[in-house]
């Protein structure tokens, strides 16, 4: 976060702010949010502050051991009320199960949910599920006793030095620009010359899936140990040199792609209508059909 951004920050919150959050890192480019100079701010205002670790929750804790230090994110930062990791994405754990930690047992007992006066009996839950799955919590339990803090700061370590050959590699090709500024296991890119859509597009059919963002329009790889396997890291740059020059070449399409639509929504400038598409989407999903 820059120094304008944090001015508007402060200009924003006011006696209605809550609480703020703070990306660590953030899904679509991969950058950490100023979580210190965030946390000034809340204790100035006597607010919390959440730090959103969801994505990197097993992989920023050991990048200082890995070789790449970051700025402190957690508790040791005084202000920083909560922390939420998944233990599904770098924890290697099955999917379904995540963390949230608090930085006091005050803060904590806000969570739970009590009634005293049900015909039932006492009711009690830890969280708003009810009732969950212990087999997702054993396995979780068991994939991180597995790998073992030398086993995630390995990772780590693979991981981030596959991320800034990467961001290296797609810096030397014409036409390609890095999207904000990555600093841990995501590298977002566009274009400055073509439709970066279109590579995204002709990426799928060479087997590659990488996410597509907008506002700027970009797409990224989340970067796992698959990627970091011999051979993968010179094969997609081959394969985004050879597309990005193709499509730079080519003249505009009057028949449209895919690509060109997915353009084509982000420049709606209603975005609730896009949430109404998105809710008519869902209803599909949801709506039984009766012959």
């Amino acid at each position: 976060i820059n120094a304008e951004y944090m001015g508007r920050v402060r200009w924003a919150v006011n006696r209605n702010t809550i609480a703020l959050v703070a990306s660590c890192p953030s899904f679509p480019h991969g950058a950490i949010d100023d979580v210190q100079d965030l946390a000034k701010i809340a204790r100035r205002w006597g607010i919390g502050l959440h730090v959103d670790c969801c994505l990197g929750g097993f992989v920023v804790p050991f990048m200082d051991a890995a070789g790449y230090p970051i700025k402190p994110f957690d508790f040791r930062v005084p202000g920083v009320t909560s922390i939420s990791c998944d233990t599904h994405k770098y924890g290697y754990a099955p999917k379904g199960t995540s963390v949230v930690m608090y930085n006091s047992t005050k803060l904590r007992r806000y969570q739970y949910f009590a009634c005293a006066d049900w015909q039932g009996g006492l009711y009690s839950s830890p969280s708003v599920a009810g009732s969950r799955n212990g087999a997702l919590v054993a396995g979780a339990w068991t994939s991180m006793v597995h790998m073992g803090k030398d086993g995630y700061v390995q990772c780590t370590k693979q991981i981030m030095a596959f991320a800034k050959d990467l961001e290296k590699g797609l810096l030397e090709i014409p036409g390609i620009v890095i999207t904000g500024r990555p600093q841990t296991s995501v590298v977002a890119f566009g274009s400055n010359k073509f439709d970066i859509y279109k590579v995204a597009e002709a990426l799928e059919k060479r087997e590659w899936h990488l996410s597509v963002l907008q506002f700027p329009p970009s797409i990224h790889l989340c970067i796992t140990m698959v990627h970091t396997k011999p051979g993968v890291l010179q094969r997609l740059l081959k394969d985004v040199r050879e597309l990005a020059h193709e499509i730079s070449q080519l003249p505009p399409d009057p028949r449209g792609s895919n690509a060109t639509v997915y353009g084509t929504v982000t420049s709606i400038p209603d975005r609730s209508l896009m949430k109404t598409v998105v809710q008519i989407f869902w209803d599909s999903y949801y709506t039984a059909k009766f012959e």
